[in-house]
């Protein structure tokens, strides 16, 4: 009988190995998958971080791009002979009638005008810095 309770002890840890190597087998397909989808997953996050970055870069070439330009519009109006006379600490441009904040002028090219207040103290301001002239 020790016979057959060894066969059977031999056949049964035949068996346990036998099951033992499937799930091994199944465990390392099954990592190697996993492995796989995580380099897959790192793959389209690098892909993803690549596109913020060259949209990024189209942002800032565009906003390049615009600053170019704006620079040349500046830079041609002012070898244009169109220059403004410094007038009571406003400009005034020839043709125009009216005149302009120095502060926007100076500071951005553009042309804004000095308005008067309407209530109280006669006080001159510039309608989009809001910069007070005294009269």
């Amino acid at each position: 009988m020790t016979d057959i309770a060894m066969v059977s002890a031999l056949l049964a840890a035949i068996d346990t190995t036998i099951n033992l190597a499937k799930s091994i087998k199944e465990s390392v397909h099954s990592l190697k998958k996993a492995e796989l989808n995580l380099m897959i997953a790192g793959l389209i996050d690098t892909q993803a971080s690549q596109k913020l970055l060259a949209a990024d870069l189209k942002i800032a070439i565009l906003e390049k791009e615009q600053k170019i330009q704006k620079l040349n519009e500046q830079l041609a109006y002012l070898n244009s002979q169109n220059k403004p006379q410094f007038i009571h600490g406003r400009y005034k441009f020839e043709g125009d009638d009216g005149v302009y904040c120095c502060r926007c002028w100076d500071a951005d090219f553009k042309k804004f005008r000095v308005v008067t207040k309407q209530y109280g103290p006669r006080i001159d301001y510039c309608v989009a810095c809001k910069t007070q002239y005294s009269v």
